[in-house]
């Protein structure tokens, strides 16, 4: 369990590789927390830890560190161009009006170790009310930062 704000710049690539390791992280509390939740958080890492460093060794910490600088680096190497892409210079554009802005949620393709799909999301209106919304969808190239439209169909995730 993590708590407080995240290193938003880092999170993805912390979940990308978490993920590969055969964990995930749980976030509580936001940036609002109390003793009580920093101690069962804390309780609960406890138990859960020991099991991390028997599957990746003592040191899993610094190794999974220095593997979360490698995906993060990958991961901005397959953003690179997607912000110079017009219509989300456009959408961004739109989106700084109301105070806003756009995210991007790289992962990486399965049996294609170069590959993201990459999902550009941010807060749309629906019925006047502000939806988590992906606005495009893409395939992007970590060696390059070649990518591919898939899709910009607007998907409503879900409602604030």
């Amino acid at each position: 369990m993590v708590y407080g704000l995240p290193n938003f710049k880092r999170q993805n690539s912390e979940n990308v590789i978490a993920d590969r390791w055969g964990f995930e992280f749980f976030a509580i509390a936001n940036c609002d927390v109390s003793e009580e939740i920093e101690n069962r958080a804390d309780s609960n890492n406890n138990i859960v830890e020991p099991l991390i460093a028997a599957k990746h060794g003592k040191d899993w910490r610094d190794k999974f560190e220095k593997a979360v600088d490698t995906e993060l680096e990958r991961e901005n190497i397959a953003l690179s161009k997607l912000e110079s892409f017009a219509p989300i210079v456009k959408k961004q554009k739109e989106m700084e009006k109301e105070g806003n802005g756009l995210q991007y949620y790289p992962w990486p393709v399965a049996n294609e170790k170069n590959e993201y799909n990459v999902s550009v999301e941010g807060w749309g209106k629906l019925n006047n009310k502000y939806v988590w919304s992906s606005f495009y969808r893409f395939r992007a190239n970590c060696i390059n930062g070649s990518y591919k439209l898939i899709s910009d169909t607007l998907i409503f995730q879900h409602y604030e």
